[in-house]
């Protein structure tokens, strides 16, 4: 016996299995032998695997005060309640942006058929036009005025019907709290700090006032949560386009800038603060280049201990020089969210200490 009584309106009364057409709930939430539930409908994956006896769906209906209840047009967060073949219940929620993207979807695919049946009137008309069918063709212009005053009706309301508020789910933490769900499901690292959410080697940050979510540079829009965690998968498969000499390079050139003269002619430089050649690199007011983006710079370059800059000195990161004053760190964490901390910065000449 499996029962599906949960919000998205599935029968009220248990259904038996076998009425169950492949094994699939007449709202598309799969339920199937040996299988992972997966409402795609939703754009949930479920992370268990189940045996062979299908598991019960039982769900909570909405009630003020709890998750699943509608609060002044904005649906919260909602859930499905269920037991598995061991008898254990388990719950997958929904966040109340899946719900609100699925409810307005079902709407435009109704209008999307609608729409089909207007071409599909248009298309009969011009035929009866190209054959002369003389008859027929008031009957089909007809059939077409009707099919659009029917289209019309149904997308009348539409624009009301989305009630989300988009910039409100963005910074109160929902977006974040769904993305790193998300992110579990598709065993995706990723975790929030001081602000900002690392997906090594991203960085993400979070623009409710523009509708998006900041990745590096680039302002992305689509910030559907599971789709946004594929893309972040597929971003992190990619080549990286750092270019560890060009940084090296750079960062060669303002230490020498701040060293100025007080350099011998062999062995290891003074050492500089890295905070001090971050402020030297930003002092622009609008210079992007954020102190997290800079960690994350040193830490790749960090992984190159062997780079030598054009003249074949190469870089030194030592914390021991400067840690016992009050220097600024600057902190790094890599694709484990393990901290990384780096204090100053130092070159040596003709690779000699």
């Amino acid at each position: 016996m499996v029962g599906c009584h949960h919000f998205l309106n599935c029968p009220a009364e248990p259904i038996t299995w076998p009425k169950w057409p492949a094994g699939v709930c007449p709202r598309r939430a799969e339920v199937r032998h040996g299988t992972n539930i997966t409402p795609d409908h939703l754009g949930l994956v479920a992370a268990t695997s189940y045996g062979t006896d299908p598991p019960s769906w039982i769900a909570n209906p909405p009630s003020p005060g709890r998750a699943g209840a509608k609060d002044h047009g904005q649906v919260t967060s909602s859930w499905f309640d269920f037991f598995d073949s061991t008898g254990k219940e388990r719950r997958i929620s929904v966040s109340d942006l899946q719900e609100s993207l699925r409810e307005i979807d079902a709407g435009l695919d109704k209008i999307q058929k609608l729409a089909k049946v207007v071409v599909s009137a248009i298309a009969r008309a011009r035929s009866a036009v190209k054959s002369g069918e003389l008859s027929e063709i008031p009957k089909t212009l007809a059939a077409i005025d009707q099919r659009m005053t029917e289209a019309r009706a149904q997308a009348g309301d539409l624009p009301e019907q989305w009630t989300f508020d988009a910039a409100a789910y963005l910074s109160d933490g929902r977006f974040v709290n769904d993305l790193k769900a998300a992110a579990a499901r598709a065993d995706l690292s990723i975790f929030e700090k001081d602000g900002r959410i690392y997906c090594f080697p991203l960085l993400l940050r979070v623009e409710p006032k523009e509708l998006g979510v900041k990745l590096g540079r680039r302002l992305e829009r689509r910030i559907n949560p599971s789709k946004l965690v594929q893309m972040l998968i597929r971003t992190q498969k990619a080549p990286q386009r750092f270019r560890e000499e060009q940084f090296l390079n750079l960062l060669y050139q303002t230490w020498r800038q701040l060293v100025g003269g007080a350099w011998p002619s062999s062995g290891p430089g003074r050492v500089i603060a890295l905070s001090g050649i971050y402020e030297t690199l930003t002092l622009f007011p609008e210079t992007d280049y954020p102190a997290e983006e800079f960690a994350r710079d040193l830490l790749l370059l960090d992984r190159k201990p062997h780079l030598l800059t054009k003249d074949g000195c190469r870089f030194e990161l030592p914390a021991s020089t400067l840690s016992k004053g009050k220097t600024k760190r600057i902190i790094a964490y890599d694709e484990q969210g393990r901290e990384h901390t780096y204090i100053g910065l130092r070159f040596v000449k003709d690779g000699l200490i």
